[in-house]
């Protein structure tokens, strides 16, 4: 058996020697050889400079446990029932020294107990819920719970407003507030328009006094164009022009912001 045992760590050798030289052209065959190369490292370790000898004969493997005759049932004990369990947990809840009293919801919702069933952070229109809940014949309220504007209906009023709500979902939700979909204020859009006429009728009434300039012809070589632009018919010009420009401006912006008769409330202009 000295010889087998011999054979065997040379074969061991042989192998570490090829692994170590085998030149990988993948990642997993090099991944291979490193293992093969830690493997027979071991097994050298291990086995290769001791007085490790084989068995003489070859034992056949012990039966597994379960598979012999003399095994116990692995059926295990029975589960407890129900009553069992409960009455361990109201032994173990009666011996605490400071027992916690039961919650508000311990027995349920109240009849009357307010619900959440719409919020401006779900994305929609709250005061359209409460309108639209109100003429359904439902109780509802607007509350604020921190930064956030809900819509609360009593409990047994609930199952019936979250149906309302669902069925309306398309008219009731709202897009998302994001610079490119909320729209710039009235107030903003006229100053703008206000500093926008301002450049324009001064441009138009520089336009209108070198035209009044080149028209008068043989008086106009005694007048420079300079003197029109400083003298104060300029500025009056100037101002009638911007005048204009600002009411102009302002009946756009009053018919705009007026309500067309039979337009819906929430339909697009």
């Amino acid at each position: 058996m000295a010889t087998t045992r011999d054979q065997l760590i040379s074969d061991w050798r042989q192998q570490l020697a090829a692994a170590e030289e085998t030149v990988a052209a993948t990642p997993r065959a090099a991944w291979l050889a490193r293992m093969q190369v830690r493997l027979y490292r071991f097994l050298l370790a291990c086995y290769g400079g001791s007085d490790w000898q084989p068995p003489d004969e070859p034992c056949d493997p012990s039966p597994l446990v379960f598979d012999s005759a003399e095994a116990k049932s692995l059926d295990g004990k029975p589960a407890k029932s129900l009553g069992q369990i409960r009455s361990v947990l109201t032994a173990v809840a009666k011996a605490q020294d400071d027992p916690h009293a039961p919650g508000p919801l311990a027995g349920g919702l109240d009849y009357d107990s307010w619900v959440v069933v719409a919020a401006a952070s779900s994305k929609l229109k709250t005061a359209a819920c409460v309108e639209l809940l109100a003429k359904s014949g439902l109780q509802a309220r607007l509350c604020y719970r921190g930064d956030d504007e809900t819509v609360e209906v009593p409990a047994h009023e609930r199952h019936e407003a979250f149906e309302i709500i669902e069925q309306h979902r398309d008219r009731l939700h709202e897009p998302p507030r994001t610079p490119r979909t909320q729209r710039i204020p009235a107030w903003c859009r006229f100053a703008a328009g206000a500093i926008i006429a301002l450049w324009f009728t001064g441009l138009m009434s520089w336009a209108l006094a070198a035209f009044a300039w080149s028209s008068t012809g043989p008086v106009s070589r005694n007048v420079q164009p300079t003197d029109l632009v400083a003298g104060p018919g300029y500025f009056g010009i100037w101002f009638s022009l911007y005048l204009v420009a600002l009411l102009s401006l302002g009946i756009a912006f009053l018919r705009r912001l007026r309500p067309v008769r039979g337009a819906k409330p929430g339909a697009k202009r």
